[in-house]
């Protein structure tokens, strides 16, 4: 399955901030320097969605804040909504 991702580097926290038209908004605390976002955002979702790290790829836009990823089909939009939901009773705004 591949999921249109929009990152917004050096935030507070690492969270997904919001899933719609089709792009998952997510916030991670590492700066877009020598790859430490894109490593952080493979580690996150994995954590988050339960899966190795090697199932998933930057497809397209390893230099971009906006990514194409590829990730197993095991998750589900679903996925998406639980951990949305966690993180929101984790990171009350």
């Amino acid at each position: 399955m591949f999921l249109k991702v929009k990152v917004i580097p050096r935030s507070s926290c690492n969270e997904i901030k919001e899933f719609s038209e089709g792009v998952l908004k997510v916030r991670l605390t590492s700066p877009p320097v020598e790859g430490k976002a894109n490593k952080q955002l493979i580690t996150f979702l994995s954590e988050n969605f339960k899966v190795k790290k090697s199932e998933i790829k930057i497809v397209a836009g390893l230099k971009s804040r906006e990514k194409l990823i590829e990730i197993p089909l095991k998750v589900v939009p679903e996925d998406i909504s639980r951990i949305m939901t966690n993180n929101k009773a984790q990171n009350p705004k």
